[in-house]
């Protein structure tokens, strides 16, 4: 294992490139992503891209962070997505930054869980992320469905991938908080993963 920590497995990251396309590619194609969808679509890229790239790291990021050279390789990949998005948005590389900046600091957080080192901690931290990054904007759309008051438009509540689609060009300050508290929390896991292994829990 200690050989393993330099390597960049191939597979995940085809696979990340792979979603990452997938999401330029349906606002290139002017795919409708939902009812009375805002035109040309190709203006929606960079948020289409946010969605894709947060959603594939809460389910994959078990995958395709086991190293932290893997991790480098996914977010150099990610930011060149991201520009790619932008071009075809019509933005410009500052009018991504603060987006891009967030997207790194979540990266780092998947990659300090993705070197827990237990199965059992793996599932865990992979079923509360998903549980919040994914969960969040469902939790939302349901409340804008079905209730009938509005539920409001803050991202700490939501989750960052709500955040960034409603202000890509702005992060709010609750959204830094809560990448620094996930950062706190990803290395909390790490500690009790690597102590169970130690014990042979």
């Amino acid at each position: 294992m200690r050989g393993d920590r330099g390597r960049v497995h191939a597979a995940p990251l085809l696979v990340w490139l792979g979603v990452q396309a997938a999401a330029l590619m349906l606002a290139a194609f002017r795919v409708p992503l939902a009812a009375q969808y805002p035109q040309p679509g190709e203006f929606q890229a960079v948020r289409v891209m946010l969605a894709a790239q947060f959603f594939a790291l809460a389910i994959l990021f078990p995958w395709m962070m086991r190293t932290w050279a893997s991790a480098l390789a996914v977010l150099a990949t990610t930011w060149v997505m991201l520009c790619a998005a932008a071009a075809l948005s019509a933005w410009t590389l500052l009018d991504i930054m603060p987006a891009g900046t967030l997207v790194t600091a979540w990266i780092i957080v998947f990659a300090t869980l993705g070197q827990i080192r237990s199965r059992r901690w793996q599932l865990v931290a992979s079923a509360v992320t998903c549980a919040y990054i994914i969960g969040g904007p469902f939790m939302w759309y349901l409340q804008v469905e079905f209730a009938s008051a509005s539920p409001g438009s803050s991202g700490f509540a939501f989750g960052p991938v709500f955040g960034l689609i409603s202000t890509p060009r702005h992060v709010p300050p609750p959204d830094w908080g809560l990448a620094l508290a996930g950062e706190c929390v990803a290395l909390v896991g790490v500690w009790i993963a690597r102590k169970d292994l130690k014990h042979g829990i």
